[in-house]
């Protein structure tokens, strides 16, 4: 795995099925793959979790295949990358939409030429295009750009903050936070991403989505702390958080 796919799953467990590469034809209900996979999948242990933009993009389609896979393009002009999010069971995200880091595309699926539950993510390099041309996406410039392993690319990714590995930072605005101030929102979420890190009990992004990841968090916090384990940020929770 790598830190493009852990932002994709917000931190949630996945494992690399299938490589970038030459591979064996597999048969599927929908048919038969190809000898060359252009791209990686990523299977999520047979669970259809949420995946997530990485950076500020937008969507460049989102649609459904001649083999019945739900999918979805975006496009991020900062790095001149297009990244199709395959075998969706959900789409979420729409064409011509506006997209940023913790933006919810889709849901893992096994729609297509699929026989488990994944993300098959390609990777087409734009850094040959304009950024006129990548802020414009076409299918005809689409093709021309070929694909690349996202393993590989993954390792060369910087962050827009300049670091590739470091964790996202949040100032608490300890006035603003005051107890019983915020009690829903992203910044609420924030929050409780932030107190939940700070004790030990989180390790995923501090992005303002309450995900599986945050609410697993919050029930291992509330089983240690002797609170009602229900995974929801009530008032008694929300003050041991404080504390």
């Amino acid at each position: 795995m790598s830190k493009i796919s852990d932002i994709i799953f917000n931190g949630e467990p996945h494992r690399i099925s299938s490589p970038f590469g030459k591979r064996q034809v597999i048969t599927t209900s929908a048919g038969k793959t190809s000898s060359y996979h252009q791209g990686t999948d990523y299977a999520t242990y047979d669970k259809r979790i949420p995946q997530y933009a990485i950076e500020t993009g937008y969507c460049f389609a989102s649609s459904k295949a001649q083999d019945g896979a739900n999918y979805v393009w975006i496009v991020y002009p900062r790095i001149k990358k297009a990244m199709l999010h395959y075998h969706l069971d959900r789409r979420v995200v729409g064409s011509g939409e506006k997209v940023s880091k913790g933006t919810l595309i889709g849901y893992t699926g096994r729609t297509g030429k699929a026989t488990g539950i994944h993300l098959h993510l390609g990777i087409r390099d734009l850094s040959k295009l304009s950024e006129y041309q990548v802020k414009h996406m076409t299918w005809d410039l689409l093709r021309t750009c070929s694909y690349i392993d996202p393993e590989i690319y993954a390792k060369k990714y910087i962050l827009p903050n300049g670091n590739p590995y470091a964790k996202p930072q949040y100032v608490v605005n300890r006035k603003k936070y005051e107890y019983g101030r915020i009690k829903t929102g992203r910044d609420a979420v924030r929050w409780v991403q932030y107190q939940l890190q700070n004790k030990g009990f989180y390790k995923g992004h501090i992005d303002g989505f309450f995900g599986p990841a945050t609410e697993e968090a919050v029930k291992a916090f509330q089983r240690a702390n002797g609170l009602e384990v229900d995974g929801s940020v009530g008032p008694k929770t929300r003050e041991a958080l404080s504390k």
